[in-house]
């Protein structure tokens, strides 16, 4: 085992075994490249995210529309490294923030391959197809339209009454989230941003939406506010009400800008934080790791 990272210089027995039990999760694929391939960067709030250059994945068997990744990678010369993996323009590389980094490189054996195990690959199906009922443009599946959803939870209905939606709003919403046509919430994977241009304290959701006037626009501009939150929600903290990015940033290139729109609905993409802690910190002491899904409610501003 030294051989692949350092697992003796971790000092607790528990994490140890926690950290084998990464090289144990189920596989969607696996796959051997150069660890020339991968490099670190500065940790500027990732959380647990990381970069990979766009179409990096083609061929792999992800699907036809890969927007991140996430990843079990074991390096001998890099470590074991753990989390989300976002697409990126303009980079030759996997770009590995230390916040990916779970257990050290290892002290003895320097041989330059990289296993990438892929977990999973997202937007996933279920947000494929959210997306496309909230497009106008689109149409999901019928498969996906006549099939019941799961009911928004008792856990997160608290967390909305506590921020002030209306008790009888949210009786009737919750008891017609079972139908596609009335669900407006949606559990979507975080990213950090690959611009690191969006607004300290804010967001950016991919997709587009009806307008109040039924034109298409973006799903900021559509929906400015969300709400934001993780399982387990116990405290009214564990929830953030979250302004929406729905025009390019100022300091924002059109490239720049373009890149994030080629996103699929099926994301939450947060700011690098400047002069605060990482938003995915104070949303239920989360993180970018892929573990856990933000949920996101996006009509039920009161």
């Amino acid at each position: 085992m030294e051989k692949l990272c350092a697992f003796s210089s971790m000092k607790s027995s528990s994490k140890i075994v926690a950290r084998l039990d990464h090289l144990q999760a189920e596989a969607k694929k696996i796959e051997h490249i150069s660890a020339d391939l991968i490099e670190i960067i500065e940790d500027r709030g990732h959380e647990g995210c990381g970069y990979f250059p766009d179409s990096f994945f083609d061929g792999w068997g992800l699907g036809t529309h890969c927007d991140s990744v996430q990843v079990r990678i074991v390096a001998p010369r890099l470590g074991l490294i753990k989390g989300m993996l976002c697409k990126k323009g303009g980079i030759a590389k996997i770009q590995i923030p230390d916040s990916m980094i779970k257990v050290p490189p290892s002290e003895v054996c320097d041989h330059d391959y990289a296993t990438v195990i892929v977990k999973n690959s997202f937007p996933s199906d279920e947000n494929v197809c959210l997306g496309s009922s909230l497009d106008p443009n689109k149409n999901a599946r019928n498969s996906w339209k006549e099939g019941e959803k799961k009911k928004l939870s008792d856990m997160y209905c608290r967390m909305l009454l506590g921020f002030g939606v209306p008790k009888n709003l949210l009786k009737n919403y919750k008891s017609r989230s079972i139908t596609a046509t009335s669900v407006k919430h949606g559990h979507l994977k975080g990213l950090a941003d690959p611009t690191g241009k969006i607004p300290e304290g804010k967001c950016f959701i991919p997709g587009y939406a009806k307008n109040t006037n039924g034109r298409r626009e973006l799903f900021g501009k559509c929906f400015p506010k969300v709400y934001v939150s993780r399982s387990p929600c116990l405290a009214p903290s564990d929830a953030k009400l979250l302004s929406v990015v729905g025009t390019k940033p100022p300091t924002m290139s059109a490239n720049e800008w373009d890149e994030l729109c080629s996103f699929e609905f099926g994301s939450i993409i947060f700011g690098h934080p400047e002069k605060y802690a990482p938003l995915p910190c104070m949303i239920a002491d989360g993180d970018l790791d892929g573990v856990r899904n933000d949920l996101i409610g996006f009509s039920f501003i009161p």
